[in-house]
Parts: structure tokens; C-alpha cells; sequence
């Protein structure tokens, strides 16, 4: 675990992960990421806290490594600008949404655990 934080995105084209002091009550900036476009309508981090997906304004999903920032996957299905991004607790699974109403499921780096299995590119064993 990374402690507590989260991610903040807005209108320009940055988004920034957060580490809060709950002892001093302080924010700090952890990491600032350049997107290549502006406007970022919702964040979330996937409840290990491993993982963070951003709805851009582009019709973009873009997922990164939580807290660093480490891009790992831009997804493309929305033909406008998305509306928000949520993880499903029980398993880790991504789901988007745009303005054009339509809803995408994405199975994509799933937690260990999660019901992956060789079939789906995850060696036996990956999980230990």
C-alpha cells in the first residue's frame, strides 16, 4: 500500500496523484502527468491502489500505475468525450462511459486473484 492519496485531473491538460498525512492533515503532490489533450471529466483508483484510470474529454480511457503515474494503456472505444471511469470492487473490472451513451467493460490488469487464468495471458503462478 501507498498510504492514503488519490488523483486529481480538471479542465487542462495535467492530472496529479496526491499523498495526504493524515497525522499533519497535509496534501503533497506526488507525481504530475502531461496528457496530450486537455480536459479530464473523472478519475479512479482501483481499490488495491495499484492502478488509476482517467475519462478524458478526447473519448480517451487512459489507465496508469498508482501513485507514480506510469502510463500503461490508452483505451479506445467512445466516440466523444467521457463522462467518468469507476472499478468494480469485488474484481478490479474497468468501466467507462461517454457522452455519446455508451458503456465499455475493460478487463485490464486485473488484480491477482480476480478470476484470471492462462487463457486470459496470466501465467500460472504469476499471482505468488
Amino acid at each position: 500500500m501507498h498510504g492514503a492519496g488519490g488523483v486529481s485531473g480538471a479542465a487542462d491538460s495535467k492530472l496529479a496523484t496526491l499523498g495526504v498525512d493524515c497525522g499533519t492533515h497535509s496534501l503533497s503532490v506526488r507525481a504530475v502527468l502531461d496528457l496530450p489533450k486537455a480536459g479530464t471529466a473523472d478519475v479512479a483508483v482501483r481499490a488495491d491502489s495499484r492502478v488509476f484510470a482517467s475519462a478524458g474529454w478526447d473519448s480517451k480511457v487512459r489507465v496508469y500505475g498508482y501513485p507514480r503515474g506510469k502510463p500503461l494503456a490508452v483505451l479506445h472505444y467512445h466516440r466523444s468525450g467521457c463522462a467518468c471511469v469507476a472499478f468494480r470492487a469485488r474484481d478490479g473490472l474497468l468501466a467507462s462511459a461517454a457522452r455519446d451513451c455508451t458503456i465499455a467493460l475493460w478487463a485490464i490488469f486485473l488484480p491477482c486473484g480476480a478470476g484470471r487464468h492462462e487463457a486470459e495471458g496470466v501465467p500460472a503462478g504469476a499471482c505468488s
